[in-house]
């Protein structure tokens, strides 16, 4: 009986850490233009949200010019947030 709830529990246990682990993002990298709104259009047509961090502080300098962004992308309702790792002006 006793070997049953631990069974229980752990089983329990691992199904509430399996649906609450956030799902991490991949990175991917985006080439696009910074524009003045905190967001940058991919040569494919879709606009990433630039995070509102250190990072994405750095990225707005070049507001009007080219860049490429690797980091990861998050979607929140219908707007995807691209968290800036790294970037580099395109020339």
């Amino acid at each position: 009986m006793k070997n049953r709830r631990k069974l229980a529990v752990l089983l329990t246990g691992l199904a509430i850490l399996m649906f609450a682990t956030p799902v991490f993002a991949a990175k991917t990298t985006i080439t696009g233009k910074v524009s003045k709104d905190w967001t940058i259009q991919a040569q494919d047509g879709t606009v990433y949200n630039i995070a509102l961090d250190d990072m994405g502080d750095t990225v707005m300098v070049y507001v009007g010019k080219t860049v490429q962004i690797t980091g990861k992308v998050k979607t929140k309702g219908d707007k995807n947030i691209l968290i800036v790792h790294e970037f580099k002006l395109k020339k």
